[in-house]
């Protein structure tokens, strides 16, 4: 693992669209905790796959200007306007970061997590070879039930380093950590 600055463009961004970041992981969570997938953020083009619409909830009405459609059995279904703007903030992201150079070619995919509180300006790039870990993917791949058993154990550790900071308990802002390799031993008393 090692930690680099994130491009100023890039950390500008991600303060800017906090409230759009917070809508995605809600919905990325609720996803991930039901099986069943309703959608799918991908290559910058959303589409959305509604079996059923309810109507707006009074609760979803307060959050972000009613861009949550319904919730149902921690389910969150997100409106066309705010998968779009999702989509562009998406390509907006993966413009600034080829913009800070090579090194952040594929950043934009390899996003794990957005910190702290899952929607700060800092970032956790997943470049763990074979294995998909994404904010834009409810669905992980190339991970086996170890892997997955320990990802949310990885991802709130980020989260309480972002917050928490290296000095005076002050949130990072601007901080990119990636991790490069991610191991387990096959001796089960060691793990």
């Amino acid at each position: 693992m090692k930690a680099v600055p994130l491009p100023p463009k890039v950390t500008s961004l991600l303060e800017k669209n906090a409230e759009l970041i917070k809508l995605l992981d809600r919905f990325v969570s609720s996803q991930r905790s039901n099986s069943e997938s309703i959608s799918q953020i991908n290559s910058g083009i959303a589409t959305l796959q509604i079996e059923s619409q309810t109507p707006l909830e009074s609760q979803a009405q307060s959050e972000s200007q009613a861009e949550v459609v319904s919730r149902e059995e921690n389910q969150v279904t997100l409106t066309d306007r705010t998968l779009k703007a999702i989509a562009d903030f998406k390509q907006e992201l993966k413009d600034a970061f080829e913009e800070g150079g090579e090194f952040w070619n594929g950043a934009v995919e390899q996003i794990w997590s957005f910190g702290p509180r899952r929607v700060g300006p800092n970032v956790l790039l997943n470049r763990i070879p074979g294995r998909h870990f994404s904010v834009w993917d409810p669905h992980m791949s190339g991970s086996d039930n170890e892997f997955l058993k320990l990802e949310n154990s990885f991802t709130n550790g980020f989260q309480l380093a972002t917050l928490s900071g290296p000095l005076c308990e002050e949130p990072m802002m601007g901080v990119c950590f990636v991790v490069l390799d991610w191991t387990l031993s096959t001796n089960s008393d060691q793990r």
